[in-house]
């Protein structure tokens, strides 16, 4: 009787979450010469790359088994495609279309030999 007891009083508790650290807010670009500097140096140059529309530029900065995933929607489909580097490379000719992402305030979470930056 006093496990179902136990059992009835646990299960009229609130539930019981993980604690989970929260997301590192980004502080602006790292200084030169750090470990974060050297994760955002390839970041950089794909994104100048895209920006000038310089399909060299963009190839040195993506590994040569590069492949990517476009997801694009229209009209409330979805569509997913996946490209070979250089299928991915053939969209960047020059034009007047400009692309620039600004990432003033990045975070960059860095686990071993994996980095992220969002």
């Amino acid at each position: 009787m006093p496990l179902i007891f136990a059992l009835a009083l646990a299960a009229q508790m609130s539930p019981m979450t993980t604690p989970v650290q929260p997301l590192p807010k980004g502080t602006g670009l790292p200084p030169p010469g750090t470990e974060e500097a050297q994760v955002m140096a390839p970041v950089t140059a794909l994104l100048n790359g895209i920006a000038a529309r310089d399909a060299t530029a963009i190839g040195e900065a993506l590994r040569p088994d590069a492949t990517a995933t476009i997801a694009t929607e229209q009209a409330g489909a979805s569509t997913i495609t996946h490209k070979t580097r250089a299928e991915l490379l053939a969209r960047f000719t020059p034009g007047p279309e400009r692309f620039q992402e600004r990432l003033g305030d990045p975070a960059i979470e860095i686990d071993g030999d994996i980095a992220m930056v969002w």
